[in-house]
């Protein structure tokens, strides 16, 4: 189980890290980066990046789906200036 740990934790270690996470998730997650980014986007709101990592990087198939909205929706709810009570 040490090799394992010793094999794997190199790999997992830089997921920890934003600036890797947004710049080269491809290179540690593969297929499962796209996700991953869109929500650290949504997070930090640069909604130009966004909308092509969802709308233009996408098949339109994938627009209406339930991942694409719900982080679509997150960012747009946080670009809202909060309302006063």
């Amino acid at each position: 189980m040490g090799q394992r740990l010793d094999e794997t934790m190199p790999r997992i270690l830089p997921l920890l890290n934003r600036v890797v996470v947004l710049d080269q998730t491809a290179e540690v997650l593969g297929s499962g980066d796209l996700l991953l980014r869109a929500w650290l986007l949504a997070e930090q709101d640069p909604a130009e990046e966004l909308r092509h990592l969802l709308f233009v990087e996408r098949p339109p198939s994938t627009h209406h789906s339930i991942p694409t909205r719900t982080v679509w929706e997150y960012a747009n709810s946080r670009s809202q200036p909060a309302e006063r009570q």
